[in-house]
């Protein structure tokens, strides 16, 4: 999935990202494949070995998560089947 958005520095930046597939009963963290300034590319959590189970996920990338600034940008919907 990409995820268009600023502030997410390259993959060498100290800033924490963390990526959240939220299905309204349960939240799950997602990887982090690539990293720019504007765009993440992430995998669903779990991979081919114990993927997510069906249903629709919001998906949502905080950054700084255990900091005082922690912004979150919601990334948008995504149905997995």
């Amino acid at each position: 999935v990409w995820i268009e958005g600023s502030g997410f520095g390259s993959s060498a930046s100290d800033v924490e990202i963390q990526v959240v597939w939220d299905d309204g009963t349960d939240t799950h963290e997602g990887d982090v494949v690539f990293r720019s300034d504007g765009k993440l590319v992430v995998t669903p959590p779990g991979g081919t070995e114990d993927p997510l189970p069906t249903g629709s996920y919001t998906v949502s990338v905080i950054l700084d998560p255990d900091g005082p600034d922690g912004d979150s940008v919601e990334a948008g919907t995504y149905t997995v089947e």
